[in-house]
């Protein structure tokens, strides 16, 4: 990995813990709105990479933040976000998916 693609992922990870894990909208909001100019191949794979570091997907509040943003980027990263979690035993997360996943039939 070269030195942008590492300085890139750090900046990606700290937009998507800002973006998914405070309880405030305003940073939310904010970080969202910065993960979302990125081109949409650019910004997924990004995600990808660095998401377990950056979240706790087994917390319901951060998984169920990255299923919006995810759902802002494009439905191919929302179904990605869907099948992290499609085995867990948490009400709250099992809740959050069939929110999302009633979102994309709805498209």
């Amino acid at each position: 990995m070269n030195e942008s693609d590492e300085v890139s992922e750090k900046i990606v990870a700290r937009l998507l813990y800002w973006a998914c894990n405070p309880t405030n909208i305003s940073p939310i909001s904010t970080a969202r709105k910065c993960l979302t100019q990125f081109p949409v191949e650019w910004i997924s794979n990004k995600i990808k990479k660095v998401y377990a570091a950056s979240i706790d997907i087994a917390d319901d509040w951060d998984y169920r933040r990255l299923l919006e943003l995810s759902e802002l980027i494009s439905n191919d990263m929302l179904c990605w976000a869907l099948d992290l979690n499609k085995e867990s035993s948490n009400d709250d997360i099992k809740e959050a998916i069939s929110d999302f996943i009633e979102l994309l039939k709805e498209n």
